[in-house]
């Protein structure tokens, strides 16, 4: 690749929503994972993530079920966490502020200035790069471990979504690159909860 990317944190997020006017409190809306972006070098992080996630109101062909037109942008609380190897929580941070792409499944948060700052380890962003057709690289995200111990499953209609996040890693080889865009095909298919992570040129070999 063209440009170093340097391995930094993938938080795993979680959009929660309440209509006040139907639900007395907050509610998991869905999962996945996100990652920081800096738009200048000056500036301050943005968690880049998936529109879809945080925004399903936008994608009616996709969320068919009626209840979700009602959502609106200020119906929903975004989390992004910092998870061990086990998923357990070990920082989390309020976001906001939600900038929807016109045309791409993408949005971009804030670190909400109520929430605690993220500890160096956490602060700094990603830098984006281009690759060559065979390069290989890393899909990094989260998979989201059901509580009888399967992995990337869906939500049964009605049931509290207790699915853990945990950190993974799906080694792949790059196909071809645009100026916005990144294509790969990965050794395995990703699962539920990988949407929003980032495609990582993977760490030297020692």
């Amino acid at each position: 690749m063209n440009r170093s990317i340097p391995r930094l944190t993938v938080y795993s997020l979680t959009s929660y929503f309440r209509i006040p006017s139907q639900m007395s409190s907050y509610e998991v809306l869905s999962r996945s994972s996100c990652f920081p972006l800096r738009p200048t070098p000056t500036s301050q992080p943005l968690l880049i993530t998936t529109q879809h996630v945080i925004a399903p109101q936008n994608y009616p062909n996709y969320y068919p079920d009626e209840w979700v037109t009602f959502v609106k942008d200020e119906h929903v609380k975004v989390k992004a966490e910092v998870r061990d190897e086990e998923g357990r929580v070990i920082e989390e941070y309020l976001l906001e502020d939600p900038l929807h792409h016109p045309t791409l499944d993408l949005s971009a948060l804030r670190f909400s200035p109520t929430s605690k700052n993220p500890s160096s380890s956490t602060h700094h962003s990603y830098v984006l790069g281009t690759g060559d057709r065979g390069d290989e690289v890393e899909c990094v995200g989260h998979t989201l471990l059901e509580a009888e111990g399967d992995y990337g499953g869906e939500e049964e209609d009605d049931v509290e979504d207790t699915r853990v996040p945990i950190p993974l890693k799906v080694p792949g080889n790059l196909l071809f690159s645009t100026p916005t865009q990144n294509f790969a095909r990965t050794s395995s298919v990703l699962t539920v909860g990988m949407c929003g992570g980032p495609i990582l040129k993977p760490p030297p070999t020692p």
